[in-house]
């Protein structure tokens, strides 16, 4: 499970970089980051990503604390 988790995390990365974030954050983490600004685009991907069954109900947020974008 520990591989499956690092390979889509390493694609998220893929994605942050591929649309302009930086290749040090996922793309969940930027998206809230973005979205807790009430950027647009990351209030809609937000609400996305977060209904997928696998993450929690506040995923992005959570990453985005995980990350160092946003406290706590």
């Amino acid at each position: 499970m520990t591989y499956i988790i690092n390979v889509l995390a390493s694609f998220s990365v893929i994605l942050n970089t591929l649309t302009g974030g930086s290749y040090r954050n996922t793309f969940s983490a930027r998206t809230g980051a973005a979205a807790r600004h009430e950027k647009k685009w990351a209030v809609i991907v937000e609400k996305l990503i977060n209904l997928i069954p696998i993450f929690s109900k506040n995923h992005c947020e959570l990453e985005a604390i995980n990350e160092g974008l946003l406290k706590d």
